[in-house]
């Protein structure tokens, strides 16, 4: 059984599709999950809102099934997505 896996979805649907992804990484045993920010590029989906989204239905995860999943990662293209996700993590840490 693999103990890593990495979710693509468009952030159209991010909040049912993350928790759903984090629930199934659970009941699988896996214990790192990669979040990539998808639609944030050539799509044009506004990266600080997909950062807020994101990192906001992660923390409530986290808060709801506390240890489950041991590694979260988000998936960034470059630093400015990068800088928009650890902002948002800040406000929440």
């Amino acid at each position: 059984m693999p103990d890593a896996i990495v979710v693509t979805c468009s952030l159209g649907g991010t909040t049912p599709e993350t928790v759903a992804a984090s629930k199934l990484a659970m009941e699988k045993g896996i214990k790192r999950i990669a979040f990539p920010s998808i639609s944030t590029g050539v799509y044009g989906f506004p990266v600080k809102l997909a950062a807020h989204i994101a990192v906001n239905v992660v923390a409530r995860f986290e808060q709801e099934f506390p240890k489950q999943i041991e590694e979260i990662y988000f998936v960034l293209f470059d630093r400015d997505t990068e800088a928009a996700y650890a902002k948002e993590v800040d406000k929440l840490y």
